[in-house]
C-alpha cells in the first residue's frame, strides 16, 4: 500500500472520495504532489477540520520513509509552508507547517491585533529566546525564528505528536467511571511518572532563573512515545529581570474564561495561579509560584477531578486563587485510591505562604519519588501503619524465612529434648527462645488488629470528607431538585421496617427539622438543598462496610440487612436546620427542636476544621453505644456553614474489629487521654449508659512511651499500636506466659 493509500485510510470514510478528487485535480498540474501539502489543501477546502488535519499529518509522518532529499533549497523559497491552524491563545496562534528541510513543524505567530504593540513583540521575542535556551528533553525545542507571509515575526518549534495532559487525565477518569479502574498506561504510577518529567523540566528552568507562570494540563503534551513536553513559555519570567517594563498597555481585551491565560499586570491562568500571582505580585514572584501550580495539577492527577470548581466566574476563580482555595480531595470513583502521602505533598506544595512550601520543585519531585519507592516522605510524619506495611512488603521473603526458621528450630529443639534430654543451659536458652517467639506473636497479633481498625477508620474518614464536600456544594447553591419538594415538617416518604433498625426508616429521604431560632426566609431553599443530599447520604451508609458492593441496585437495602457500621448521618446547619438519615418519624415538633447552635460541640466546630471522633454516647433510638465523627462545613470564603457527622456502631466495631485472640485476656480502644472508648468485655448494644473509664496508671505510662510496642507489667504483658486516623490506640493485655503457640 502506497503513501497516498495509507493516508486516505486515515481519513473519515465519507471524505475519502472527495479527497481522491482533490488529489487528481492537484496531480493534473503538479506531478507526484507532496502529500503534506495535499492534506493542507483538504483543510483549506473545508474537507478536514482542525483535529482531523493534525491526525492526518501525524499519521503520515509516522509511516513515511525518507526517500528523497534536495540538492539545494528551492529558488526564492522563504519560510515554512503553512498547512493549517492548530490552535490560538490570548496572544498568538499556532499553525501546522512544513519547513525548508521538509519537517512538519508548529509555527507560533502573534495575533494581528497583538502584533501592533511593541511591548507584545518584545515579550514574544523573549519567549522564543528563553525557550530556545532551555535545552531539556521535556521542554519543547525551538528550531528558529521565521518571517511570516504578512511580514510578522514567528518561530518554528517541534510538533509534538500526542495529547495534552488534560486529555490524558480525562481518559483516565473515563476509565475509572466506566470500568472502576485504569489500564497500565493510565494507572496512578504511570501518571506520576509523567508528572515527574514535568517537575524535572520546571526544576531545570527554575535553576536557570526562569519561572513559567502558566503551568496547566493543557500546556503540557504527552507524546506518542511516552515523552512529556512542557509548552507555551509565553509569559515566562526571568527572576533577575523585573516585569515593570513588560506590561502590555491598554486596548487589549482580556480572556473571560478561567481556563485561559491572562496577560498584563496579572499573568497566568486563574485556575492554577498561586496566591501571590493572583495578587499581581510579579516583582517578587519566584520559582515557588510554579510549585504551587504543580501542586494543583498533582491534585487533579490523583483525584481526576478539578481542583478548582469548573463553574466559577473569572472573579470568583481569582478570589479562590488569592486565598489558596481548592476543592476538597474527592476522587472521580469511590473505589479509586487516595494515598494520604500524595495528599500531604499537594498540601505542602499549595501552602498560601510560599515559605511553607518545598524549598524548590526538585524537593517536591523527590518526595513523589519516595512515595513511588515506598519510602517515607518529608511532607508528613511517618505513621506506625505506614512503617509496618512497608517493612513487611520489602521483607516478605525474610519474614516467611524467619517464620520457617523459628518453626524448624522449634521442631529440632523438641526432637533433641526427647532424644537426649536438656541440659540446664540448653533449657534456659530454649525457654528464652520460646518467650521471644511468644512476645513476637503477641505484637504481631496486636499489629494486625490495629491495621484492621486503621483501615476501617480511614474509610469512614474518607466518607465523611466526601459527604462534607457534597453538603458544602449543596448549601452554597450547587444543588438542584426536580419536582415537588416534600413537606419538611411531615415524616419522610417511604418509611419501612428493617431488621437492622429498631424503628421504621426511610432510605429515600432524610427527615428534616429546625431549631426555634432560624432564618425563615431560607426555609424552602434549605429544605431543597438538604433533600438533594439523599443519594450522598445513602452511599455514605451503604459503603461504610468494606464487604458491601457499591454502585448496584439495592446496595443500601442489602447492606442494611447485613448490618453496617455507619448507622446515622446528620447535618446541622448554621441557619438552624437539621437533616438526619435514614429518615425516621418521632420528632414531636420539627419546627422547635433543641437549639443545638448554643451547644459546646457545635461552637467548637466553628473554629476547628479538624475531623474529630468523640467519646461514645448512648443512642436514644436503641443502637446502644455509638461514636460520632464530625467535621466543620464552610463555603468558598471559609465562612462557617455547619457541621456534618456520622455515627458508627461500636457494636459493629466490637464484633468485627476489636475481639482479641483466645489467648489474650482483654483488649481496649482508648483515646488520646487514655480514656477507654470500647472494651472487648463490653456489649455495646445492650449498654444504657457510658461511664468514663481509664487504663491503669502503669499501663498508661507504658502506652504513652511510644506509638507501638510491648511491655511486661504486674497485670501481665501489654502490647499496643496507635491509629493515625483517630489518634486512638489499640491495647491488648495477655497473662504472663500466655500467647500464641
Amino acid at each position: 500500500m502506497g503513501d497516498k493509500a495509507k493516508l486516505l485510510q486515515t481519513l473519515p470514510p465519507d471524505k475519502r472520495d472527495d479527497a481522491e478528487k482533490v488529489y487528481q485535480e492537484i496531480g493534473a498540474t503538479m506531478p507526484d504532489p507532496d502529500l503534506r501539502e495535499f492534506v493542507g489543501e483538504l483543510h483549506r477546502r473545508g474537507l478536514l477540520d482542525q483535529s482531523q488535519l493534525r491526525e492526518a499529518v501525524m499519521a503520515l509522518e509516522a509511516t513515511r520513509r525518507i526517500d528523497r532529499v534536495e540538492a539545494a533549497p528551492e529558488e526564492g523559497k522563504r519560510g515554512p509552508v503553512i498547512l493549517g491552524p492548530l490552535g490560538a491563545g490570548a496572544m498568538g496562534e499556532v499553525l501546522l507547517a512544513k519547513d525548508e528541510l521538509g519537517r512538519v513543524v508548529a509555527v507560533k505567530k502573534l495575533l494581528p491585533n497583538m502584533a501592533k504593540s511593541k511591548a507584545v513583540v518584545r515579550r514574544f521575542y523573549k519567549e522564543a529566546q528563553v525557550t530556545a535556551q532551555l535545552d531539556h528533553p521535556s521542554i519543547v525545542p525551538i528550531h528558529g525564528l521565521v518571517e511570516n507571509e504578512d511580514g510578522s515575526l514567528g518561530y518554528a518549534m517541534k510538533l509534538v505528536r500526542g495529547k495534552t495532559l488534560e486529555d490524558y487525565f480525562e481518559e483516565a477518569g473515563d476509565q475509572w467511571v466506566k470500568k472502576g479502574g485504569t489500564d497500565a498506561e493510565h494507572s496512578l504510577s504511570a501518571r506520576l511518572e509523567r508528572f515527574l518529567h514535568v517537575c524535572d523540566a520546571i526544576a531545570y528552568a527554575n535553576d536557570r532563573g526562569v519561572v513559567h507562570r502558566d503551568l496547566k494540563p493543557e500546556n503540557i503534551m504527552v507524546g506518542a512515545f511516552g515523552q512529556v513536553i512542557v509548552m507555551d513559555w509565553g509569559i515566562a519570567k526571568l527572576v533577575a529581570v523585573p516585569d515593570g517594563k513588560e506590561t502590555l498597555g491598554e486596548g487589549f481585551e482580556q480572556p473571560k474564561s478561567v481556563h485561559q491565560t491572562r496577560v498584563g499586570m496579572l499573568m497566568g491562568t486563574p485556575r492554577y495561579m498561586s496566591p501571590e500571582q493572583a495578587h499581581g505580585k510579579n516583582d517578587v514572584l519566584d520559582a515557588r509560584s510554579d510549585q504551587y501550580a504543580l501542586g494543583v495539577i498533582l491534585q487533579e492527577l490523583v483525584t481526576l477531578n478539578p481542583a478548582v470548581k469548573a463553574d466559577l466566574t473569572l472573579d470568583q476563580c481569582l478570589d479562590w486563587a488569592k486565598n489558596g482555595r481548592r476543592q476538597p480531595f474527592s476522587v472521580v470513583h469511590r473505589s479509586q485510591p487516595l494515598p494520604k502521602q500524595l495528599v500531604a505533598i499537594v498540601e505542602k506544595a499549595c501552602q498560601v505562604d510560599p515559605d511553607k512550601r518545598y524549598p524548590n520543585v526538585a524537593a517536591m519531585a523527590e518526595d513523589i519519588r519516595r512515595y513511588l519507592r515506598d519510602e517515607p516522605i518529608t511532607a508528613m510524619r511517618d505513621g506506625f501503619g505506614d512503617k509496618l506495611g512497608r517493612w513487611v512488603a520489602r521483607n516478605r521473603g525474610k519474614v516467611m524465612l524467619l517464620i520457617m526458621l523459628i518453626f524448624t528450630l522449634g521442631v529440632i529443639g523438641v526432637a533433641a529434648t526427647g532424644m537426649f534430654g536438656v541440659t540446664a543451659l540448653g533449657a534456659a536458652q530454649y525457654k528464652a527462645q520460646q518467650d521471644e517467639q511468644r512476645v513476637t506473636g503477641i505484637l504481631n497479633a496486636t499489629t494486625e488488629q490495629a491495621i484492621a481498625l486503621e483501615s476501617a477508620f480511614l474509610r469512614w474518614n474518607g466518607q465523611l470528607n466526601g459527604l462534607s464536600a457534597a453538603v458544602e456544594q449543596a448549601l452554597t447553591g450547587g444543588a438542584s431538585f426536580e419536582g415537588r419538594v416534600p413537606n419538611p415538617y411531615e415524616p419522610p416518604v417511604g418509611l419501612k421496617q428493617y431488621t437492622a433498625y429498631p424503628m421504621p426508616v426511610s432510605l429515600d429521604y432524610p427527615d428534616l427539622g429546625h431549631a426555634e431560632t432560624y432564618d425563615k426566609k431560607l426555609e424552602n431553599d434549605i429544605a431543597k438543598q438538604l433533600i438533594t443530599l439523599g443519594p450522598r447520604f445513602r452511599s455514605t451508609v451503604a459503603d461504610s462496610a468494606s464487604t458491601v458492593e457499591s454502585g448496584r441496585d439495592g446496595a443500601l437495602r442489602n447492606a442494611i440487612v447485613a448490618g453496617v457500621p455507619i448507622v446515622w448521618v446528620e447535618v446541622h446547619t448554621a441557619t438552624g436546620w437539621i437533616a438526619r438519615f435514614p429518615g425516621r418519624d418521632g420528632l414531636k415538633d420539627r419546627r422547635n427542636l433543641p437549639d443545638f447552635q448554643k451547644s459546646q460541640w457545635f461552637r467548637r466546630h466553628q473554629q476547628d476544621r479538624k475531623l474529630r471522633w468523640a467519646l461514645p454516647h448512648i443512642d436514644p433510638k436503641g443502637f446502644g453505644l455509638l461514636t460520632k465523627g464530625s467535621r466543620m462545613l464552610s463555603d468558598q470564603n471559609g465562612d462557617f456553614l455547619g457541621v456534618a457527622s456520622i455515627d458508627v456502631s461500636l457494636q459493629w466495631v466490637h464484633d468485627q474489629l476489636l475481639h482479641p485472640p483466645a489467648w489474650a485476656r482483654r483488649a481496649w480502644l482508648v483515646n488520646e487521654e487514655y480514656v477507654i472508648v470500647l472494651s472487648s468485655d463490653d456489649e455495646p448494644k445492650a449498654m444504657t449508659s457510658y461511664d468514663v473509664r481509664r487504663l491503669s496508671d502503669e499501663m498508661r505510662n507504658a502506652v504513652a512511651s511510644a506509638p507501638f510496642g510491648t511491655a511486661s507489667l504486674g497485670e501481665g504483658r501489654v502490647s499496643w499500636a496507635r491509629l493515625e486516623s483517630t489518634g486512638w490506640t489499640y491495647v491488648m493485655l495477655v497473662d504472663h506466659g500466655a500467647g500464641p503457640k
